[in-house]
């Protein structure tokens, strides 16, 4: 990811420091957070006094608000802990139950770090923290993700099983189309009553991307568009006005769903959105 044309984006892969230093207010580097952390105690608690301070000055919408988000990052924080692998037969289960941090570079934990950035991500938008969230499910060019997990996907890594093409990847392309639908999901179960929403995700739009459709580097992305954005995206639809356009003309789209009225996005001479694709 870019913000701009020398301006990298690193997605931060550690759900603990997302929650260090997006909900928590804080770096993991902080020693007094990670005291807390080492205490099992609850970073929140670190913070909740000047948060219900604060939440005295605010009205009861606001202050639901307040509310909410502190569940929502407590229910987060429970799970930024896991039950120690059971290294052989008859390890106590002092041992075997102990709670540990879990290890953010283990493949094997994969599954699990994608549910609680999906978690992060909701959280986020329903608090407030942000209108904007991004989780990136891998490097650009995929060598340092496998599944071991997956059998049928065989054990080699994402990126030569991608290029591929075969059975492996209708494996693994199954098994994300599961999470793109746990997240949907997770957005569905938000309450968020208006005019044109019943949920959160009535009121999102969940942009699915990936840069290739059949194993090779193309002009054809399929991309899927999901949540109605408060009534402005036309759902229930394949877009065939999309086949031979650029993805300048989405992301144009998607701008202009989100009242941020420009013309185009990028290259200057590919204005307006995707026709078909607001209502």
């Amino acid at each position: 990811f870019w913000g701009g044309l020398t301006q990298p984006v690193t997605p931060e892969i550690s759900p603990f420091r997302v929650v260090d230093q997006y909900f928590a207010g804080k770096t993991a580097a902080d020693p007094a957070m990670e005291r807390l952390r080492a205490e099992k105690k609850s970073m929140l608690d670190y913070v909740a006094k000047d948060l219900e301070r604060f939440s005295m000055h605010l009205g009861s919408e606001d202050k639901s608000s307040i509310v909410s988000h502190l569940q929502g990052v407590r229910d987060i924080e429970k799970s930024l802990v896991a039950p120690a692998a059971l290294a052989s037969p008859g390890v106590p289960a002092s041992i075997a139950n102990a709670v540990q941090p879990l290890d953010v570079n283990s493949v094997a934990q994969y599954p699990k770090l994608v549910d609680m950035q999906f978690d992060l991500a909701v959280a986020a938008l329903r608090s407030n923290l942000t209108r904007v969230a991004t989780v990136q499910l891998g490097s650009a060019w995929g060598d340092d993700v496998g599944f071991p997990y997956l059998p049928a996907a065989g054990r080699d890594v994402w990126h030569r099983i991608a290029h591929g093409d075969g059975k492996e990847k209708r494996v693994w392309d199954t098994w994300l189309m599961a999470r793109f639908a746990s997240l949907l999901q997770r957005l569905d179960a938000v309450p968020e009553v208006g005019p044109n929403s019943k949920t959160m995700l009535d009121n999102t739009i969940v942009v699915w991307t990936t840069n290739m459709l059949d194993g090779n580097h193309g002009p054809r992305l399929p991309w899927m568009i999901a949540g109605a954005g408060g009534g402005r995206v036309r759902l229930g639809q394949y877009l065939r006005s999309a086949e031979n356009q650029s993805i300048n003309r989405v992301l144009t789209g998607l701008c202009n769903a989100m009242d941020v009225p420009v013309e185009h996005v990028g290259n200057a001479n590919i204005k307006g959105a995707l026709p078909g694709m607001l209502i």
